[in-house]
């Protein structure tokens, strides 16, 4: 019994040290790659953003202060649309994306924006969980 299983294990090694991939010629092989050595790229590679608190609205950004400044009830208007679309935190190609209208990076997928009276450069975007809105100030 002891013959058999060694005769076994050694069958398998076998098989195990013949499996390895095809080899690749000198002219298909790629070269080694030095270390600090950049390699040339069809697309660039996906760039990191870091978004502030904003809603494009109509062609302008409007800035958020992160939920610091909410607007009364009373000075809330008429509503002007909802944020239906995401801003994705890797961008493959910065220079030419275009941040699409209703775009907003924290505010949930269809959240109400409203006019604020006395204050047109202003809008007023309603937060669910929280109940209230807040104020965004068009970017100057």
């Amino acid at each position: 019994m002891l013959k058999l299983l060694l005769i076994v294990l050694c069958v398998i090694l076998c098989l195990l040290a013949c499996n390895h991939g095809p080899e690749k010629s000198a002219e298909t092989a790629s070269p080694p790659i030095a270390i600090g050595e950049t390699v040339a790229r069809d697309t660039p590679a996906p760039v990191y953003i870091e978004w502030s608190d904003f809603v494009k609205y109509n062609g302008q950004i409007y800035e958020g202060d992160w939920n610091e400044t909410e607007v009364p009830l009373e000075k809330v208007g008429k509503l002007l649309g909802y944020t239906d679309n995401d801003v994705p935190s890797y961008i493959e190609n910065f220079e030419e994306y275009i941040l699409p209208d209703n775009a907003s990076p924290f505010r949930i997928f269809g959240s109400p924006f409203y006019a604020v009276l006395d204050n047109e450069s202003a809008i007023a975007v309603y937060d669910e969980n929280q109940e209230t809105y807040y104020l965004y100030q068009l970017k100057e």
